[in-house]
């Protein structure tokens, strides 16, 4: 039972103002792959970087608190610099609010796939 609330993975994104940095032009064998190919690749890799940047920060906001935690204890915790972690998100709080939205797009992704009609809810909501 979808519902017009739900947000695709591209919204999500989109809803937090990620910063968006162009491809390096530099990167050896681009001439070798068709454009398509180095688009989709750059996409999955900064897709799953930004998953891994929300996975460390929501880590550290649970562990210390949103206040004791740092951009810096969050990059240690990525394994890169905070650079790195600029080059992302804007600052701790738009961090932090995506890490929330994430989690609550994945608790409304669960709701949505109850069916009341088919009886029983307790095993779908112990899932």
């Amino acid at each position: 039972m979808a519902t017009s609330n739900s947000m695709s993975a591209d919204a999500t994104s989109a809803a937090f103002a990620w910063k968006s940095r162009p491809p390096k032009a530099s990167r050896p064998n681009l001439a070798a792959r068709p454009i398509d190919m180095i688009v989709d690749a750059t996409l999955i890799k900064r897709d799953a970087r930004r998953e891994a940047i929300l996975d460390a920060a929501q880590a550290c906001f649970l562990a210390e608190g949103y206040a004791a935690t740092s951009m810096s204890t969050i990059a240690a915790r990525l394994g890169g610099s905070k650079g790195t972690l600029y080059s992302y998100v804007k600052n701790k709080e738009d961090l932090f609010a995506a890490v929330v939205q994430r989690a609550c797009t994945a608790i409304q992704q669960a709701l949505d796939s109850l069916d009341a009609r088919t009886g029983d809810l307790q095993p779908c909501l112990l899932r």
